[in-house]
């Protein structure tokens, strides 16, 4: 048993020794560890006391307040600063006020070939409502800014010399009539008939008489009827024109329908009216103004468009309706050449 005394001495001895230095190391190593602290419910009392190692001593957080937090910086995100500017902008940003003509053919390319490919996408479909919305608003603006200036300066309106208000249309029913009068009376002046190109088995032709011969009546011009196929209708038995007589003028003119009527003036001068099946008040109303339009290219010596008479329609030159049974009587000056019409 000599070595179990020799064993328990050894142990013995190592406590002892570890019992004095472990305070004092840990003393020296970390005083700070000592502190007093009340256990629950000895209120402070004493000799409820001991020692903290390996750790800080317990914290009353009753009396301590919380740091403030640091406060988030929000900076914009990089996409939508792109989105601000028209040189990094997309059809993803949706859409932006365009400031130039250029951005808004961009955009509006853009936004509508999004949408047609995403047609489900109701941001996409929302952006080109939103340009379309600013489109609209930009043609009020420009309607209105519109309409004043023509109050304005009066030389800016069209309808001033030809009114299209059912108002200014009737005022001027009468002058109107006057001018048509005038013009058919230049027309015989130049020797100008008219010619009806027809088929005897066309039923439009044959519908197309009876207006025709109110045409006749109304204008006192004479109607030729120029029968492509089969004999002409009784009521134009007088100013007939064979199919044999007929085929060749009618190649050269490009007569394609039938009917088509012809204003014929000499020197060659061939003015298609119409083609097809028409009502009096149109014709004459082709009638009047095509053969206005000739004689104003004819006066400033307008040069023919291939084998189409010159023609002009520009309403600036034009004469106004007091000045038209004036315009219609003056000379025309000598013709140099033959023109002829098929359009």
């Amino acid at each position: 048993m000599s070595w179990r005394k020799t064993a328990g001495t050894a142990v013995l001895v190592g406590l002892a020794t570890v019992s004095a230095i472990w305070p004092a190391a840990a003393q020296a190593t970390r005083p700070a560890m000592q502190a007093a602290v009340s256990f629950p419910g000895t209120s402070g009392q004493s000799g409820a006391r001991g020692y903290w190692f390996y750790q800080s001593p317990p914290v009353n957080t009753h009396h301590i307040q919380p740091a403030p937090r640091p406060r988030a910086v929000t900076a914009a995100p990089a996409r939508k600063r792109a989105c601000r500017h028209t040189a990094t902008w997309t059809a993803r940003c949706g859409f932006l006020t365009p400031h130039s003509f250029a951005f808004q053919t961009k955009e509006r390319d853009a936004l509508l070939h999004r949408m047609v490919i995403h047609p489900n996408n109701q941001k996409a479909v929302k952006a080109v409502q939103r340009y379309t919305r600013w489109v609209v608003d930009q043609a009020i603006t420009a309607t209105r800014v519109w309409q004043y200036n023509t109050v304005q300066d009066p030389s800016l309106s069209g309808t001033a010399t030809a009114p299209i208000s059912t108002y200014g249309l009737r005022l001027a029913f009468s002058t109107h009539s006057l001018n048509k009068a005038a013009a058919w009376q230049a027309i015989r002046r130049f020797g100008g008939v008219l010619i009806l190109f027809t088929k005897a088995d066309c039923p439009y032709c044959q519908g197309e008489v009876p207006p025709m011969q109110g045409f006749e009546r109304d204008t006192g011009l004479t109607i030729w009827q120029a029968s492509l196929k089969g004999p002409c209708d009784k009521a134009f038995a007088r100013h007939c024109v064979s199919a044999a007589r007929s085929l060749l003028p009618a190649h050269l003119l490009h007569v394609s329908i039938v009917p088509t009527l012809f204003l014929y003036l000499p020197k060659n001068v061939w003015i298609r009216v119409y083609a097809g099946l028409t009502t009096t008040e149109t014709a004459e109303d082709n009638l009047y103004n095509f053969f206005v339009a000739w004689r104003e290219a004819a006066l400033h010596k307008l040069k023919t468009s291939g084998a189409a008479p010159a023609m002009d329609f520009n309403p600036r030159h034009r004469p106004n309706p007091e000045q038209m049974r004036a315009f219609l009587q003056k000379q025309l000056p000598r013709q140099t050449g033959t023109t002829s019409s098929h359009n």
